[in-house]
């Protein structure tokens, strides 16, 4: 059985993540790094154009000044499109306005795929979903430490991931272990290239007795 629900943060998860967010510190250095890389594109070739055309101390200058604004403009927007701004509040209010999904899972029975390159295990759950049997994929290195300490797999869970970009921020163990009737080598290559893979949380349109 599966029951999948959406609900708003609780305040709990939401100090969760605020606490895994990078420090002021850290987003400094970020920023400070990316900056320094980004100047240096535009600096060296003009460095060596001076080398031969030997440019005047005034175009040197404004030169300069141009291209420290061009990085500071260039290290923001990379900085606003990949991190979430320079600051943490946008992202707080993401997570104030988001909501989580809730995977409530009941089963006996589950194949386990190898971790191929520290990506994590993956465990094939099945379940019933509108009277019709499929297969839960769960994957990431969350289940690394569970599955070594014989916790999981469970005959009951509840995972909860963010609903925005599909992150597992917590799992409740409430059933009794078991051992997964199979385990699968890694992906191979090709499969990798392809993406033709399942992702994290994804509901497979499959049994587990189709599972290869």
């Amino acid at each position: 059985m599966i029951t999948i629900t959406t609900r708003p943060y609780l305040a709990s998860e939401k100090q969760q993540l605020v606490r895994q967010l990078p420090s002021i510190y850290k987003r400094i250095e970020g920023f400070t790094m990316k900056f320094i890389f980004i100047l240096m594109i535009f600096l060296v070739p003009f460095l060596l154009l001076d080398k031969y055309f030997h440019f005047s101390s005034n175009v040197q200058l404004y030169t300069c000044i141009v291209f420290l604004i061009l990085t500071t403009i260039i290290t923001q927007r990379i900085t606003n499109k990949y991190e979430a701004q320079f600051g943490n509040k946008k992202v707080v209010e993401e997570v104030n306005l988001g909501l989580v999904e809730v995977i409530h899972v009941k089963t006996e029975r589950a194949i386990k795929r190898e971790d191929p390159d520290d990506y994590g295990i993956a465990f094939y759950i099945d379940v019933t979903d509108k009277d019709q049997r499929k297969c839960l994929y769960l994957w990431g290195q969350y289940l690394d430490d569970l599955e070594f300490d014989n916790l999981f797999p469970k005959t009951e869970f509840v995972i909860t991931r963010r609903m925005d970009i599909k992150e597992t921020i917590d799992i409740k163990l409430l059933g009794n272990p078991f051992k997964p009737e199979n385990t699968l080598p890694a992906f191979n290559k090709n499969i990798w290239k392809s993406g033709k893979y399942p992702l994290d949380g994804e509901l497979l349109a499959k049994t587990i007795d189709e599972v290869t």
